[in-house]
C-alpha cells in the first residue's frame, strides 16, 4: 500500500510540475528569465495597448487582479496610483489586467484614480498565457510580473491566498532599480 501511495504522489507531482496546469489546458508556465508573452488588449481610455509598445523604452509591471471594485483590488490599485510617479522615475509603466468588461474598468480606473492603463482580457487569452486564469472562478489570479525593456520576465509573484498580503511597492521599485 505504501508503494502505491508513493507512486501516486510522485505521479501527481510530475503532472503538476511538468505539464498539468490547474489553470487550464491552454496555460503555459512563465519563468523568470524567459521572454514575456506578447499581447494586445483594449484599454480603459479607449483603443488598444500592446506589450510591444513599451519594448526598448520602459520596463513593465504587469498587475493581474481578479475583480474591479472589490476591496483588495481597490487597495492594490490605489497603492499603484499613489506611487505612480516613483515607477515613472524608473522608466516603468504599470499595466493592470483583469477580465472585467472595458466599461467596468473605465469606471474602476476613475475610482482608483489610475494614471496607468487598465486592460480588459475578456477572452482570458492573456490570463492563460501568463498562467494566471482561475477557470473555476473565471477571474485572474492576483499576480505581479516585472518585465524589463527587452521583454524578459525579471520578477514573478503569484498570490496563493486571498485576501492577499500585498507586496509593497517599495519592493517592486527596488527590483526596478536593479534592472
Amino acid at each position: 500500500m505504501k508503494v502505491v501511495t508513493t507512486l501516486l504522489t510522485i505521479a501527481l507531482l510530475v503532472f503538476c510540475i511538468v505539464g498539468g496546469s490547474a489553470l487550464g489546458k491552454d496555460a503555459q508556465r512563465i519563468f523568470v528569465g524567459q521572454k514575456a508573452p506578447g499581447f494586445t488588449l483594449p484599454v480603459h481610455s479607449g483603443g488598444e495597448i500592446s506589450l510591444s509598445d513599451y519594448l526598448g523604452q520602459k520596463s513593465i509591471v504587469l498587475v493581474f487582479y481578479p475583480l474591479a471594485f472589490t476591496p483588495v483590488c481597490m487597495d492594490e490599485l490605489l497603492q499603484f496610483s499613489e506611487d505612480y510617479a516613483e515607477f515613472q522615475q524608473r522608466q516603468a509603466e504599470i499595466l493592470a489586467i483583469s477580465n472585467d468588461h472595458v466599461r467596468t474598468i473605465r469606471e474602476f480606473a476613475k475610482t482608483v484614480k489610475a494614471p496607468y492603463p487598465l486592460l480588459s482580457d475578456r477572452d482570458n487569452i492573456v490570463l492563460r498565457a501568463y498562467d494566471v486564469y482561475l477557470e473555476g472562478e473565471d477571474v485572474a489570479q492576483r499576480s505581479l510580473f516585472v518585465v524589463d525593456k527587452e521583454g524578459v520576465v525579471r520578477f514573478k509573484h503569484v498570490y496563493l491566498t486571498e485576501p492577499a498580503d500585498l507586496i509593497p511597492n517599495a519592493k517592486l521599485l527596488e527590483i526596478l532599480d536593479g534592472l
